[in-house]
């Protein structure tokens, strides 16, 4: 049998309170490699991968260095 490349296209939100102890989490870079190594341990390869952080004021959202922090 011949192997089939299979190409996804995957999109989620990840949500985490903040933490005084922990700040390897907004370290977009380290989330990356993160979700990168977890992928990869299920045997995916990660050709591409995007973070953009954001925080929510009331029902309004603004990205990180938008001059809004």
């Amino acid at each position: 049998m011949k192997d089939k490349t299979i190409y996804m296209y995957v999109s989620y939100t990840l949500i985490r309170k903040e933490s005084d102890d922990d700040t390897s989490w907004t370290d977009e870079v380290h989330v990356a490699n993160e979700i990168k190594s977890w992928h990869t341990d299920l045997d995916f390869e990660v050709d591409d991968i995007n973070i953009t952080t954001f925080k929510t004021e009331g029902n309004k959202y603004y990205i990180k260095g938008d001059n809004n922090e």
